[in-house]
């Protein structure tokens, strides 16, 4: 391998240039580039599945990053009920961070509920249950479920610093109950 030299002066000289287009005015520590997802339905798919240590508690639990594959739908009532469905456009290629800490009995059991809703045809799950009852297994079926995918729905509540947003995966079959693509 030939040994490169950089020319940082060439180096600074292109982020002046990068750094000199850019409006700070404003950006604070709590801005990223992005805006927070819209509620609504999102096909998505296991771009990782892993277990880890949550940062807070060291508790062992399940991080999903989930890929949107294509723009997201919502749905919009109006006065009367009405429902229109709405593109969510943009949405495509953004990605959903998903974490199931695994704590207790109902932690576990919410956790493998959703693990279930990757399924090879309608109605029936890609992995048993059984494959997360150990550490060993688990990890194996994580690996497993990655590329699958699954429909995503957001919802949130609140505003600005009291906002929250939950991400629920639904079954194939909520999916067609609901209409959306297939």
């Amino acid at each position: 391998m030939p040994n490169e030299t950089v020319d940082m002066n060439d180096v600074f000289s292109k982020l002046d240039e990068v750094l000199g287009k850019v409006d700070l005015s404003d950006t604070t520590s709590e801005s990223s580039g992005f805006s927070d997802l819209e509620p609504g339905y999102y096909l998505v798919s296991v771009d990782s599945a892993e277990l880890t240590a949550s940062k807070k508690s060291g508790n062992p639990q399940v991080r999903l990053v989930l890929k949107v594959v294509e723009n997201g739908v919502a749905y919009d009532a109006d006065e009367a009920g009405n429902l229109t469905v709405r593109d969510l456009k943009g949405s495509k290629g953004r990605c959903i961070f998903k974490y199931y800490p695994l704590k207790d009995d109902s932690t576990v059991k919410r956790f493998v509920s959703d693990m279930l809703k990757f399924e090879v045809k309608e109605g029936e799950p890609a992995l048993p249950a059984e494959a997360f009852t150990t550490a060993a297994v688990l990890a194996d079926s994580l690996d497993a479920i990655t590329d699958m995918q699954v429909y995503a729905q957001l919802t949130s509540s609140g505003e600005g610093e009291n906002k929250t947003t939950w991400t629920n995966l639904i079954s194939w079959k909520r999916a067609k109950q609901l209409e959306l693509p297939m």
